[in-house]
């Protein structure tokens, strides 16, 4: 995974105040699966980043890229 990807996600997940639990609650993945988004460890797919973005009220370009 794209190490940018990775610290990115959890900076946007810091700046919304959610932990890890609540971003998966909201989601609908485990804080586990969060962790390892966030470690480089997997990527989240379309579908997921697409929610993470919505939440947000964020781009995927936002998101992914970190253009704001």
């Amino acid at each position: 995974m794209d190490n940018n990807l990775s610290l990115r996600l959890t900076e946007v997940r810091k700046k919304n105040n959610l932990s890890q639990e609540a971003l998966g609650k909201e989601i609908g993945v485990s804080h586990q699966t969060v962790s390892k988004w966030e470690r480089g460890e997997k990527s989240p797919d379309a579908e997921q980043l697409i929610a993470i973005s919505k939440l947000y009220g964020i781009s995927l370009d936002e998101l992914v890229g970190g253009e704001e």
